[in-house]
């Protein structure tokens, strides 16, 4: 009967201290090979989802986000949500810039930071005649009176200009028509007026909007002098 194979690896000789050698360098470098592959495979686990926020349901453009608007899901880590939100906290309090449908990962881009009233300025709200809808905070607006130049406390003038015999250009004309002055500074009331909340129905009806604008003293006190002598109308910038 013939020994087994391993038989001569338990022999006390040279050759079998050397096979054992041999037979035990190897199956440590397989050690290290399956250790190093499992670390790779691990950590390949690990990094391969990233948390990412998205919409719990339908948002409108100019909703202000609360924590009951979105949620955190786990997705495969791709450039598609590269750069995405990925706590609930840091994006509490912002501005949806557009409808976000139910399950749509937030970014920076369509997740803004609500709008603070800067150094220096007021908040007041003005009723503007023409569509406001469309205004979310943050959004940036140049008004203007829609009684013409001549009528309204221009930005630039004082208040003694309201109401004085001086012409001015495109008096009497309303703002878009050729006539108008509605581009010219003369007609501006607020050249740079930060809309800080969605526009409201005006509660006294006359079918204009109320929006709360953050703008400096002075085109505050011009839009106020000219809201008592016609409509105001908000136009983008």
């Amino acid at each position: 009967m013939s020994d087994p194979p391993w038989a001569r690896l338990t022999r006390p000789t040279l050759a079998a201290r050397r096979a054992r050698a041999r037979l035990a360098r190897l199956a440590a470098a397989v050690c290290v090979i399956a250790v190093a592959v499992a670390s790779v495979l691990l950590v390949d686990a690990l990094v391969a989802t990233t948390d990412v926020v998205v919409a719990a349901h339908a948002l409108r453009r100019g909703d202000v986000i609360g924590a009951d608007d979105v949620i955190v899901v786990e997705t495969p880590r791709s450039p598609v949500v590269a750069g995405a939100f990925g706590h609930v906290d840091d994006v509490v309090g912002r501005v949806a810039q557009t409808d976000l449908e139910e399950r749509q990962p937030l970014f920076p881009t369509n997740a803004r930071d609500a709008p603070v009233v800067p150094s220096g300025r007021t908040v007041l709200e003005v009723a503007v005649a023409n569509d406001a809808s469309t205004l979310v905070a943050g959004d940036s607006v140049r008004l203007v009176s829609a009684t013409g130049c001549a009528s309204s406390v221009a930005e630039g003038g004082g208040a003694g200009n309201a109401g004085t015999d001086a012409p001015a250009a495109g008096a009497g004309a309303t703002p878009g028509s050729e006539e108008s002055g509605a581009d010219e500074p003369a007609c501006t009331l607020a050249g740079d007026a930060l809309v800080m909340s969605r526009a409201r129905r005006d509660e006294n009806g006359g079918g204009t909007s109320v929006i709360a604008m953050a703008m400096t003293p002075e085109a505050a006190a011009r839009v106020m002098a000219s809201a008592e002598l016609g409509a105001i109308v908000a136009v983008t910038r």
